[in-house]
């Protein structure tokens, strides 16, 4: 039989393996949890990350794996273009460039005249940078006096218009028309202008005005002056008494 020394020893392992596998149950538990956390912040579909697709400028590359190589060989670091130009200050002409200038060195060039290494004729003001092979003309300072200033609300126009024609404009009075006939009357009548705006007047029932003469309501004839004009005649000549009937016939 076990000794008393053995059997409380046996009791003493016992009971620490039973707190051993309480510890490792509640672990499991607490584990359990904090994988159900987990779970729920993972969106449906989710994937261990996958690159499906890297577009550079618009150009697609090529992904293998979780990897894409991508070639930077023909771009500049920001830090490289920054030290790219520097600027010196002005000279008077292009001769005048120092022949000690370094690779970037900037100069302004106070007069025209002269060209650089690509041909291109040096204008006063320009900037000029020293490359590798010469001197490279950046341009400089653009006239700009023959332009207007740009106006998202106006536009230039063929038409020349002048101060004068807007001051031709300011005087006309609001809903001016142009010689427009609205109403012609003759003798109280009222005409009515054509579609061509103009208005017919029938004179045909009208006489020239004469200076000195006047119309009559007297109708004399064209018989009536006959015998007016023959009364010249008959004045002067001795009538019988049948002549003087005859001649006032009309009369009596």
């Amino acid at each position: 039989m076990a000794t008393t020394a053995e059997t409380k020893q046996f009791i003493r392992q016992v009971r620490i393996e039973q707190d051993r596998r309480n510890a490792l149950k509640f672990e499991t538990i607490a584990n359990l949890a904090d994988f159900k956390t987990k779970l729920n912040g993972i969106e449906a579909g989710a994937q261990v990350n996958v690159i499906e697709s890297i577009s550079i400028d618009g150009t697609t590359q090529t992904v293998t794996g979780k990897a894409v190589a991508l070639d930077l060989s023909d771009y500049a670091k920001k830090s490289d273009v920054a030290a790219s130009v520097t600027v010196k200050g002005s000279v008077a002409n292009f001769a005048a460039l120092p022949a000690n200038a370094e690779v970037g060195d900037m100069y302004h060039v106070t007069a025209a005249g002269g060209t650089d290494e690509n041909g291109v004729a040096i204008k006063a003001g320009d900037n000029v940078v020293k490359t590798e092979t010469g001197w490279d003309n950046f341009g400089g300072t653009i006239d700009l006096s023959n332009y207007v200033t740009k106006d998202g609300t106006k536009q230039l126009s063929t038409e020349d218009y002048t101060t004068a024609e807007k001051t031709k404009l300011a005087g006309v009075e609001t809903g001016a028309q142009v010689n427009i006939i609205e109403t012609v009357k003759v003798d109280g009548t009222a005409l009515t202008p054509d579609a061509n705006k103009a208005v017919n007047v029938d004179l045909s029932g009208k006489v020239d005005k004469v200076a000195g003469k006047q119309l009559s309501t007297n109708d004399f004839t064209d018989a009536y002056k006959q015998k007016v004009d023959d009364l010249d005649t008959a004045l002067n000549t001795d009538f019988t008494e049948a002549d003087l009937t005859y001649i006032f016939a009309d009369e009596v």
